[in-house]
């Protein structure tokens, strides 16, 4: 990053470069080899940040109908967690949802 910057390169382009090392990372140590099932659902804050669906898209060639990105990003993890204990309990603890999504 600081070659990039003092050879008078874009902030936008240094950050844009950021987000791909990250998600190029994550594929390698953490996906690894393994097959991604489609498809996709993009969920996090970061997600707001259009780049970051961008790189995960291009890194893990996923076409824009492998992939779903709600509008509210941030959101869907307690979205989730609302279904489940709609459908499942009343009442409940964090423990007990632990082991609805594991």
């Amino acid at each position: 990053m600081i070659h990039h910057q003092q050879e008078g390169a874009k902030i936008e382009d240094i950050l844009l470069g950021l987000i791909f090392a990250m998600v190029r990372n994550y594929k390698s140590s953490v996906v690894k080899k393994r097959k991604i099932p489609t498809p996709v659902l993009l969920a996090g804050g970061a997600m707001r940040i259009n780049s970051v669906a961008k790189a995960i898209k291009e890194i893990f060639k996923l076409s824009d109908d492998e992939v779903i990105l709600p509008s509210n990003p941030e959101y869907a993890g307690a979205w989730g967690s609302a279904r489940i204990g709609k459908k499942e309990i009343r009442s409940t603890t964090i423990d007990h949802l632990t082991t609805l999504v594991q």
